[in-house]
């Protein structure tokens, strides 16, 4: 069983890098694509644990095109490749690690010429998706040859030999995954149909099905394709129709609770055979109440809500939600919403980076104290869940009280780097950059900041002496510097604000939460300017480690093109 986990994970994974790498096209129309035929969400069965594809094609040449404008070459190093093909020990491990070394060069040291090599076509339509617990990928080809090139050089250079095979319209070859004393042998198969590549894994399960659904040689007997569920992703979160995708959450715990309710359930009891834990997580009761727990939390969802490559600098909108229809818990959440400043929410992202968090630690305790109780009183049957119960008995949350008691109206914390400037010494290379100048701010905003300054001071009396203005006017601080300079900072304390700032655009922020009403109105945001935050690493580095991770400072310089909005 522990082969064939380690297999899936690892086929999983690279099949979704792939995938990831390749699904960022420009934003599509988003109009809903209307089920044909020929739509390979036809092949896609409806209690898959985890899809990720769209709808519509993308214009994968547009994004190789903006790569192989904006990316230099950085060829993957040698040390790299040592490493990733010294790992791989059976021919599956080998195969897969040598595709990865090929696809990775090419998207990373020559993305125009990739479509050819591979064969991909240019408008493309992959999906990821799983039968039971195979996972399958599927690639639109434009070069059948081209691709069937591309696989026979990857053969050369792991050094492994395959015979072609047939199953009705479909040639694949295959390569094994675990070693010859494993119970159940497993192969990667690599195959083709059509216009298309489909990539998976083939398990010695007595299930010939299987591998018959994924070479697209048999149907499920539902497909995704007769649902309405991606269209409706599409309109309740505005992902681009190119590329989303969900885990879902039900169809996981019916097939580790019920042996027959799906195909991820009956593939697991072939694969598990005899197994004890198992046995007891398939009582009646188990199965019952985690589908009734597992109702309110029905589906992870994720995807693209925007992809702008014409911008300067790109621009990537990504959405992950774990959807709840818990209102209870999800009112609770609710209430520990903090409080976020305005410079953070409103970022027009020129500053380097940005990151707030908003919590009512007031609300924290109580919070988690009702959930536990809520979980601790119900009458559960199922053993893995009387099991867990006892075992949190052990975790009273009381204690978070006595924690959460010692920053008390605290409602939120945020640090925002506007710029910072470097002196490098240019007479020793190993020398560390020395600031020169710094500008951003650190705020902590609380119901009671004085309280909470007292507090501190009790903790750590070296800061006794220090008193910040009641009238909201700053009060500089020098703070030494390794070099033997000094930094001046100023600390502010300004309604219900404590800000320890410096420079310009920092002393405009400090002025801006003045008389700024504190609400809840979030939980935490990120914004990344990677242009400019990768420069500043950049020149903090002595001029010895840069040569030293040359390629590091090569990815830094191609991230100056793209940036990653906030999310509230």
């Amino acid at each position: 069983m522990l082969n064939h986990t380690h297999a899936f994970f690892r086929i999983s994974a690279t099949l979704l890098i792939v995938l990831l790498l390749s699904a960022c096209g420009d934003d599509a129309d988003n109009k809903l694509s209307s089920i044909s035929d020929s739509d390979p969400l036809t092949q896609v069965p409806e209690d898959t644990l985890m899809f990720y594809g769209g709808l519509q094609p993308y214009p994968l040449k547009d994004y190789l095109d903006w790569s192989s404008k904006n990316m230099p070459s950085m060829p993957m190093s040698t040390e790299s490749k040592v490493m990733l093909l010294a790992a791989a020990t059976t021919d599956g491990e080998r195969f897969l690690a040598q595709a990865q070394v090929a696809y990775i060069d090419a998207v990373l040291n020559h993305p125009e010429k990739l479509l050819a090599e591979w064969g991909v076509a240019p408008l493309n339509r992959s999906l990821f998706y799983m039968i039971g617990l195979t996972p399958v990928f599927r690639i639109q080809l434009a070069d059948l040859d081209a691709f069937e090139k591309q696989i026979k050089a990857i053969e050369k250079q792991a050094a492994l030999s395959s015979t072609p095979e047939t199953l009705g319209d479909a040639q694949f070859r295959r390569y094994r995954l675990n070693d010859a004393q494993a119970e159940h042998p497993s192969w990667l198969i690599v195959a083709t149909r059509g216009d298309h590549a489909i990539i998976t894994v083939d398990m010695d399960i007595k299930d010939s099905s299987t591998l018959a659904m994924a070479l697209e040689q048999e149907k499920p007997e539902k497909s995704l394709a007769e649902t309405d569920v991606l269209q409706k992703l599409i309109k309740q979160y505005d992902f681009n129709p190119t590329a989303l995708g969900f885990i879902n959450h039900q169809e996981l715990v019916k097939g580790l609770s019920n042996a027959d309710a799906n195909s991820f359930g009956r593939m697991l009891t072939r694969l598990s055979g005899t197994n004890e834990d198992l046995d007891k997580l398939r009582s009646e009761a188990c199965y019952t109440e985690l589908s009734e727990i597992v109702a309110h939390w029905p589906r992870t969802v994720f995807g693209i809500t925007s992809l702008k490559l014409d911008s300067e600098p790109l621009q990537i909108g990504f959405l992950y939600i774990m959807e709840s229809n818990n209102s209870g818990f999800m009112q609770g959440l609710r209430s520990l919403r903090g409080f976020i400043p305005d410079y953070i929410k409103t970022n027009d992202h020129s500053v380097a980076m940005s990151m707030a968090m908003g919590l009512d630690m007031d609300n924290l305790a109580p919070f988690m104290m009702k959930q536990w109780t809520e979980f601790q009183k119900t009458p559960y049957k199922c053993e893995f869940l009387t099991t867990l119960q006892q075992d949190m008995k052990q975790n009273n949350p009381a204690a978070l009280m006595m924690m959460t008691a010692m920053v008390a109206g605290v409602q939120g914390i945020s640090v925002t780097l506007n710029d910072i400037k470097f002196a490098k010494s240019t007479a020793n290379s190993q020398a560390q950059a020395q600031i020169e100048n710094l500008d951003g701010i650190v705020t902590l905003t609380a119901k009671n900041p004085t309280l909470l300054i007292n507090a501190g001071k009790i903790m750590a009396p070296e800061l006794a002496a220090i008193e910040l203005p009641a009238d909201g006017s700053p009060l500089e601080m020098p703070v030494p510097l390794p070099d033997g300079s000094q930094l001046m900072l100023k600390a502010r304390l300004q309604d219900s604000h404590i800000m320890l700032y410096t420079g310009e655009k920092g002393g405009q922020q400090a002025q801006s939460l003045k008389g700024m009403v504190t609400q809840s109105n979030g939980f935490y945001q990120i914004d990344m300017n990677y242009g400019k935050y990768f420069d500043i690493i950049q020149k903090a580095m002595p001029a010895e480690a840069i040569v030293q991770v040359q390629e590091a400072t090569q990815m830094l310089e191609s991230m100056k093109n793209i940036n990653l909005p906030d999310y509230p």
